[in-house]
């Protein structure tokens, strides 16, 4: 709950702090026991922390929290509310899959559901490579990539060259960016969460790289170019210590719950 953004840590502490005396029945008496602000609440509930107490429906869980009374702090501890329960509610449309990943990283850069390129996918070319096919492509082979940028690098000892980490939902892709494309290319590859690469295959030491020619930024028609912008995960940007190994500095796994 800690990396929800906007929920401040004493909130955090007296939701463990109850639930340690008892699971809670509903989101009604979750609000009223736990002293939490409904603003932290709500913040919890919009990242998916309170889906079981709403059959997985964070729009229910939403209203629920809206029309709940909650626990107020009085010296010495909590007022507690009477927990009552709100009944019917209206008919919520179910959240997509893309919003929820929205909600998702908005509240805490992290998800673990679909990803995100696991969702786009069905919609880019047929030559957009995963992850899992550059293993049985061979060396030298020309390949167009795609994928979430999770770490980038221009260490001062690498001559201009920009090393970047992408991530599909099958794994990372380890791309080497020269100077004559980074000058062309900067924005994406300093500022794009989401972005295509084009380039040639490299097997060296039992590692594989792209070496790319081009650069650019994700896109799908159907998807507002502001909500794609709004998918980065957290520490997009490494430090500059480590040249050998990007997956060194790969924030920890993130978009693969739902495989384990």
């Amino acid at each position: 709950m800690g990396y929800v953004a906007g929920v401040g840590e004493e909130d955090v502490r007296r939701i463990v702090d109850e639930r340690a005396r008892g699971g809670f029945r509903s989101l009604a008496d979750l609000s009223s026991r736990c002293g939490a602000q409904r603003d932290a609440l709500e913040r919890l509930a919009w990242a998916g922390a309170c889906d079981e107490l709403a059959g997985g429906d964070r729009r229910r869980a939403l209203w629920e929290l809206g029309v709940s009374v909650p626990g107020a702090s009085v010296p010495g501890g909590t007022q507690l509310a009477l927990p009552l329960e709100v009944g019917e509610g209206p008919a919520l449309r179910e959240m997509t899959p893309w919003e929820r990943l929205l909600a998702d990283y908005g509240s805490t850069k992290v998800t673990l559901r679909e990803h995100p390129m696991e969702l786009m996918r069905p919609e880019l070319p047929e030559d957009v490579r995963t992850s899992a096919d550059l293993d049985r492509l061979r060396h030298g082979a020309s390949v167009r990539v795609a994928g979430l940028v999770v770490a980038r690098q221009r260490p001062a000892t690498a001559k201009g060259v920009t090393f970047m980490l992408l991530e599909d939902e099958f794994g990372p892709i380890n791309l080497i960016v020269p100077p004559p494309v980074y000058e062309r290319c900067r924005l994406a590859v300093r500022a794009e969460p989401l972005v295509t690469a084009y380039g040639r295959l490299e097997r060296r030491d039992g590692v594989t790289n792209v070496l790319v020619a081009e650069v650019g930024r994700l896109e799908r028609p159907d998807l507002p170019l502001g909500e794609i912008r709004h998918i980065e995960p957290r520490r997009a940007w490494s430090t500059d210590e480590d040249t050998n190994n990007l997956r060194a500095v790969m924030p920890a796994a993130h978009s693969f719950g739902r495989r384990g």
